[in-house]
């Protein structure tokens, strides 16, 4: 006696893992107090460590844990508002208004209204003026992307987000959703697999001849540099591999 049966299985889509909240950087970058009391907790944090480890990786890990728990202790985690200009004081106040009128208090209502209206409004100045200071400074420095994104902020025009054609070897364009896997191994293949340069002798003589050139420094960079680097780190990018934005970094 034979037997067929037909097994069908469902498989399960695997579970994404929690993200760290992130800290609340936009008001870190507004509240000057805040920068104060941040920078006082990481001081204390690197003062209360023994030693440093000679180790990279140790150093860095070292390093990257006074960053981050220096910011979960100061920065609360950031929320979604569809005001970003409002400061933490005039969203407290928003929400002292929605309790007053769940209690129907009609008179504290109105007045946390009158109060809302104003520190709005002086919150929105404050956003405005930042905004326009950050064009300038990356206008200035020929930094167009940045400048852009502050373009559109200050337009209130949002980017629409359109799907991207990916188009074969032969210029045809991939119409399934098999295709697009497929030629991105094969164009990363054909672009980064070449055959080996002809050599040059007239190019092997320069490189010998070529006196050194003493301005360049081949040293370790100093606490000093490294401290000029990191100053110099742009607001707003999204944070790496460590989930340390930079923001907390340069406060």
């Amino acid at each position: 006696m034979l037997l067929i049966t037909e097994l069908s299985l469902t498989l399960l889509k695997p579970r994404k893992t929690p993200s760290l909240p992130r800290p609340d950087v936009a008001r870190l970058v507004q509240d000057a107090e805040l920068q104060d009391f941040c920078n006082i907790t990481v001081q204390n944090k690197f003062a209360s460590l023994s030693a440093l480890p000679d180790d990279v990786e140790e150093y860095w890990i070292s390093f990257s844990y006074v960053i981050r728990s220096s910011a979960d202790e100061v920065i609360s985690p950031a929320r979604r508002v569809r005001k970003p200009w409002l400061s933490t004081d005039t969203i407290a106040i928003l929400e002292e208004k929605a309790k007053a009128k769940i209690q129907n208090n009609t008179v504290e209502h109105k007045q946390l209204q009158g109060v809302f209206k104003a520190r709005a409004k002086h919150d929105r100045e404050l956003f405005l003026n930042n905004l326009c200071d950050e064009l300038e400074t990356d206008i200035g420095l020929n930094c167009l992307g940045p400048a852009f994104k502050v373009i559109r902020l200050l337009s209130g025009k949002r980017k629409e987000v359109t799907g991207t054609t990916i188009y074969n070897s032969d210029g045809s364009p991939c119409l399934s959703e098999e295709e697009t896997p497929k030629r991105w191994p094969e164009y990363f293949i054909s672009a980064l697999n070449h055959h080996p340069g002809v050599p040059s002798d007239e190019l092997d003589n320069e490189a010998a001849t070529t006196p050194v050139d003493t301005f360049v420094s081949i040293d370790e960079s100093s606490v000093e540099e490294v401290y000029a680097a990191i100053k110099h780190l742009r607001n707003g990018p999204a944070p790496g591999p460590d989930d340390i934005p930079p923001e907390p970094s340069n406060a």
